[in-house]
């Protein structure tokens, strides 16, 4: 593959928004970075809620390109938001486990930052929808993931009934493979004492 292969894929798997024309979402994709991938792309204003129990009143914090990142090189998700005029990233939430994203409107969406309650104000309610689906479809990817591998522990602890595992090699307790003990034998010499 050529460079400008792997120029033209890196373009493709960004999603773009239609309230950006093509330069900015160009821009845009150079500021996610080479080894990011934004997964879902708009316009919102950031806000956030502070003080005990987030109710206080809203607050404006900054407002840009609202991206949903695949971030390959710190093996993470993250939204982030990018001030489009000084071409700097102004917001940064890592996805962490317990994370949960709510839409408590169509165009106003929320979860909890790491230090305050964030609200995201969507400037098209299409994208916002999008936007939406996207985090929720990752978020419940990452969570029937982490249930099968958990599950899947449970299975290996729980179903052999040998801690040593010597079942799995034939070795059955008790059987100390004369075949006296009416178990199969399994040429194991029996044990003596000392």
């Amino acid at each position: 593959m050529t460079v400008t292969g792997v120029v033209l894929r890196h373009h493709e798997d960004n999603r773009p928004s239609l309230l950006l024309s093509a330069e900015e979402n160009q821009m845009v994709v150079t500021l996610v970075g080479p080894r990011c991938q934004t997964l879902a792309t708009t316009v919102a204003q950031v806000y956030r809620s502070e003080g005990p129990g987030h109710n206080f009143r809203w607050n404006k914090r900054t407002c840009g390109v609202i991206c949903f990142v695949k971030d390959n090189l710190r093996r993470s998700y993250f939204i982030r938001v990018y001030d489009m005029d000084r071409t700097v990233l102004v917001f940064d939430q890592e996805i962490y486990n317990q994370f949960r994203y709510k839409a408590p409107r169509p165009y106003f969406h929320t979860f909890e930052g790491d230090d305050a309650q964030i609200g995201l104000n969507f400037a098209d309610e299409t994208e916002a929808e999008f936007f939406q689906q996207t985090v929720e479809s990752k978020l419940n990817e990452r969570r029937n993931r982490r249930e099968r591998r958990q599950q899947g522990r449970r299975q290996q602890g729980g179903n052999s009934g040998h801690s040593n595992g010597a079942a799995k090699h034939g070795v059955a307790n008790g059987d100390q493979g004369g075949g006296d003990g009416g178990g199969k034998g399994v040429g194991v010499a029996p044990l003596q004492a000392v």
